[in-house]
């Protein structure tokens, strides 16, 4: 059972578009408050924090952050990104997020031929395929998190877009290995020039399943 918050103050008004995201249903918002914040019982204040590494997720290295000038749809994703995990983020929420209008939103946007809802599609999908990846929750429980009504929805949405069930795809070993290793292969590579020997022995550990596939093991030559 994962823990929830019971209350939480927000600045805004509007309170109704919070309770749409599925995440966030039976808690109760303040509204117009001066600062954003979250109520924690004296319990949960004075537990020990608790770190839960899984094995997957703990291959994937964070990468760094490049600073830049960024274009306005750069921007947009970079500011709504932290709160897609509760759900697909309403329009209108993205605009307040970045305290602009909705119409402004839109025709900025527009400006780009970049739609609003596609764009939270595509950035909703992408984390869908990390969590099938890195958790074990079920596949119910993910289509309610991102705001479908039902599993088979939700995999009929998965399939149109991947081609494969939510399922399978959690399920494919070469997905598995792809993921992982398009964020780690900088280590691989170091580790190769430094001692051949050592790293297709590590390699062999951690992957056996990928030296039987000999195109993945040939790109993995290549690319050395």
């Amino acid at each position: 059972m994962k823990w929830m918050p019971e209350q939480i103050s927000i600045v805004s008004e509007d309170v109704e578009i919070y309770h749409s995201l599925p995440t966030l249903n039976g808690i109760t918002f303040i509204q117009e408050r001066s600062v954003t914040g979250i109520k924690l019982s004296d319990e949960v204040a004075k537990a020990k924090p608790m770190f839960k590494y899984r094995r997957k997720r703990a291959l994937i290295q964070a990468e760094a952050i490049k600073f830049k000038q960024m274009d306005f749809v750069s921007l947009l994703k970079l500011a709504i990104a932290p709160y897609l995990s509760g759900g697909k983020l309403p329009i209108k929420l993205a605009a307040e997020i970045l305290r602009i209008n909705v119409r402004t939103l839109q025709r900025r946007l527009e400006k780009e031929g970049v739609i609003y809802k596609e764009l939270v599609d595509d950035m909703t999908f992408e984390i869908i395929e990390k969590e099938l990846l890195s958790s074990k929750e079920t596949i119910t429980f993910i289509a309610s998190k991102y705001g479908y009504s039902d599993a088979a929805h939700f995999t009929r949405a998965f399939k149109r877009r991947y081609n494969i069930t939510p399922g399978n795809f959690r399920n494919k070993t070469d997905s598995y290995i792809f993921y992982n290793l398009q964020f780690n292969f900088s280590v691989f590579s170091f580790c190769v020039s430094s001692n051949g020997n050592l790293i297709i022995l590590l390699f062999y550990k951690i992957f056996p399943k990928l030296l039987r596939l000999s195109n993945c093991f040939h790109w993995f030559r290549f690319c050395y």
